[in-house]
């Protein structure tokens, strides 16, 4: 596909279906996220509601991933996560690129091990916190154009270790790095937890970092978990929104991103860590495996 940025990308004319209906659209002519939404709804609560199905592929295609927001107001810095890259994938005007064998290791560690962080988080983590299963796809009606699911929900104290004030729900990210753990939250991270909190109304998030080693002349791995409570931030949020706002109208006016209009690593890093947001490592742990049980070698009576 041709990629669009310096230069203009002529439309033909193409026919496309929508719903129950069929439109002759210009070939970069989208309809609104909202409407798309509108659309979904409509089609859902009708008698032919299959077609529902259609449209609710049609506008995950159309949003902003939360793990890719990040991405979308300039905070990204490995390669191919810029804000034009992003933008010419949702519009179709490039593929993403395949993942090398690498990062498709990563990325299957991660899968493998999610339900075992999450079992070792509830196990840790005490009387006090009760886990609430995982939570696939929340739609906003006040951000409908991201598309954000989280590793799950939670119930439990501020403090987590103490019986203080109302329990209250809250939201897990869990990360399962391979290579060199991370010293605190990274950034596209921080952005990501904060979109999902925005996104699910949650008051906080506990961000879960869980690895494995083997330690020198041991066989055995090690299993570690970290956790992160990060609060959230509604002046972080603000600085998202505003960049993430201007991506979205980029993709419903087909005009690629202009980077002075976005954040930059350089200068905004600050704001997306300590002091500017309240966050405290609320547990740090190694999970050693737990012995066999000693087998019994004396001969029978």
């Amino acid at each position: 596909m041709k990629r669009v940025g310096d230069e203009a990308n002529v439309a033909q004319p193409a026919k496309r279906a929508w719903g129950n209906k069929s439109e002759v659209i210009a070939a970069n002519d989208r309809p609104s996220l909202n409407a798309l939404m509108s659309m979904y709804v409509r089609d859902k609560c009708a008698t032919d509601a299959p077609n529902a199905t259609g449209m609710w592929s049609r506008w995950k295609k159309s949003c902003v991933a939360g793990s890719k927001v990040a991405n979308a107001i300039g905070l990204n810095k490995f390669p191919g996560g810029d804000p034009l890259s992003l933008w010419n994938q949702i519009c179709g005007h490039e593929e993403a690129a395949p993942m090398e064998e690498d990062q498709q290791k990563r990325v299957a560690f991660g899968i493998e091990n999610e339900a075992r962080a999450r079992e070792l988080y509830g196990r840790l983590m005490g009387p006090n916190t009760t886990l609430l299963g995982t939570h696939d796809r929340t739609i906003s009606v006040f951000y409908p154009w991201i598309d954000y699911g989280c590793d799950g929900h939670a119930q439990g104290y501020t403090n987590p270790f103490m019986r203080a004030g109302a329990q209250r729900m809250y939201m897990l990210e869990i990360k399962c790095p391979t290579g060199k753990p991370y010293e605190s939250v990274p950034i596209g991270y921080m952005v990501q937890i904060q979109t999902g909190m925005a996104v699910h109304g949650m008051p906080w998030c506990d961000f879960v970092m869980y690895t494995r080693r083997a330690p020198s002349g041991d066989a055995t791995e090690v299993e570690h978990l970290k956790v992160w409570r990060v609060h959230f931030s509604p002046d972080c949020w603000a600085r998202i929104l505003g960049s993430l706002l201007y991506f979205v109208d980029c993709l419903e006016t087909d005009v690629p991103p202009e980077p002075e209009f976005l954040l930059r690593e350089a200068t905004d890093k600050q704001y997306f860590e300590a002091p500017f947001i309240s966050m405290s490592v609320i547990l740090d742990q190694d999970v050693r495996p737990e012995p066999a049980p000693a087998v019994s070698t004396a001969a029978p009576q």
